[in-house]
């Protein structure tokens, strides 16, 4: 019962952060049908902002809480994402909407010429993040950092605020609009480019939540928008290409799936079974969970 305990709240913990970054995925996809393989990259610079405002505080500004160094934290990748993502849309994005191999070229190359630049400017070396919050807690028999908790009540409340945008406000109906059908939505009067500006901005933005909730609990490297990325991929796949609540159900479930694989594998089976159910969950869903099989 403890390791069931265990496991559950472990996948609840890593699949809330994975629905934050797979949303942000859909909706670039969604608006824009562009494979954003520089979502990741954006990711990782998230996690390296909140690496440098903690581990910063930490040394010169002793008197400032940790807690009020991780908002600093949010703010200052959300609007440093933002620009990106603003730059990115007029560069890349408006341009080759639709065009998916130019926009896998561009965001790869893009995501590679960040890698290099981390990678100049802190080293090849995980970086630690100083903790937020310390502490554990103890639930029916499972033990969890108080970090790892406040991550996936974050996570599930802008997860839950997304949901909402998405479904209650003007906005977000015509964001939803021009996913299913830009140019329907186009012809209703929808201005469509302002939506996919949109999309973009909040795309960036659930980014920068991820990737600072994640840092204080993992090692930041290089490297981890790409590993993220690749996982981001399985779940907008498993969960059906554009769909948002398809999203949420895929990051649960690989969540979930790498968790128990965990707990009873090595990291690298655990990632072997991950897959394997992934690939399980198509065979008999090939459109994903909440996708719409071709006519």
């Amino acid at each position: 019962m403890d390791l069931f305990v265990q496991m559950t709240v472990n996948g609840l913990q890593i699949g809330s952060v994975y629905i934050l970054f797979a949303l942000g995925l859909t909706l670039i996809f969604g608006v824009m049908q562009v494979v954003n393989f520089a979502h990741g990259a954006l990711f990782a610079i998230a996690a390296y902002t909140a690496y440098v405002i903690l581990t910063y505080g930490a040394d010169h500004l002793p008197g400032v809480p940790a807690w009020l160094l991780y908002i600093g934290s949010f703010a200052v990748a959300t609007v440093l994402l933002g620009l990106i993502g603003i730059a990115l849309y007029y560069a890349f994005f408006k341009r080759f909407a639709g065009d998916l191999i130019s926009t896998l070229i561009v965001t790869i190359g893009f995501a590679l010429v960040v890698e290099v630049i981390v990678r100049e400017t802190f080293s090849a070396q995980p970086k630690s993040v100083p903790p937020v919050v310390e502490g554990r807690l103890s639930l029916l028999g499972a033990s969890v950092t108080w970090e790892r908790v406040v991550i996936f009540v974050v996570a599930i409340a802008v997860t839950v605020a997304v949901a909402a945008f998405v479904r209650t406000t003007m906005t977000g109906t015509a964001l939803r609009a021009v996913t299913s059908d830009a140019e329907a939505a186009a012809l209703q009067g929808i201005n469509v480019t302002r939506i996919a500006l949109v999309g973009v901005l909040l795309a960036t933005t659930l980014a920068a939540v991820a990737g600072v909730l994640i840092a204080p609990a993992t090692v930041v490297t290089p490297t981890m928008g790409f590993e993220f990325l690749m996982k981001g991929f399985v779940i907008i796949i498993l969960g059906g290409l554009g769909s948002l609540t398809g999203a949420i159900y895929g990051g649960l479930l690989v969540g979930m799936a790498e968790s128990v694989g965990t707990q009873m594998l090595d990291l690298t089976t655990a990632t072997i079974f991950t897959f394997c159910v992934v690939i399980l969950v198509l065979l008999f869903r090939p459109q994903g969970l909440m996708g719409h099989a071709e006519l």
